[in-house]
């Protein structure tokens, strides 16, 4: 696969892991602590009331785990000039996609049971969050989790092709 060099390209790929790994992490946290984020833009809720906020089981917070470090990777990337900070992300997100593609077919009842969730706990199976029958956070993390694949995957590849 051969990918040419593009500087403008290659830089925006970057910053659009920064930001969208910032957005992960203000939403993330955002639905934990306050509730349905969207229900509230549209009007339909209290902002920042704690009372609010969806717990999230335990396949959310490994999510989190995989989410959470882009975003000092990307910043100290890009502050540092490196173009190869994207090696780093690049398992992350494969981890992440996974981990999301497993917590959305169990959403979805495609899996019976998880052995990952705590059976006292919050169940990994329910979904607090569900716009249009389908799009529930675990389909919101890993359609972020592939946006920064795909991003870092060709970052990675135009770098190299740069040599």
């Amino acid at each position: 696969m051969k990918i040419r060099y593009n500087k403008k390209l290659t830089t925006f790929s970057q910053y659009a892991i920064f930001v969208l790994s910032l957005l992960a992490i203000l939403l993330a946290s955002y639905y934990l602590y306050y509730g349905d984020f969207f229900l509230h833009l549209a009007g339909k809720g209290e902002w920042f009331n704690p009372e609010l906020g969806i717990p999230a089981c335990n396949l959310c917070w490994y999510a989190r785990v995989l989410m959470f470090p882009i975003f000092p990777i990307a910043a100290v990337g890009i502050f540092k000039n490196d173009n190869k900070f994207t090696d780093y992300i690049i398992p992350l997100t494969i981890l992440g996609l996974i981990l999301d593609i497993y917590h959305y077919s169990l959403q979805r009842g495609w899996i019976a049971k998880s052995l990952l969730c705590d059976p006292n706990g919050i169940s990994c199976a329910d979904a607090p969050v569900n716009y249009f029958g389908f799009i529930t956070m675990p389909f919101i993390c890993g359609v972020l989790f592939l946006i920064i694949f795909i991003l870092a995957l060709y970052n990675s590849i135009a770098v190299r092709s740069k040599k």
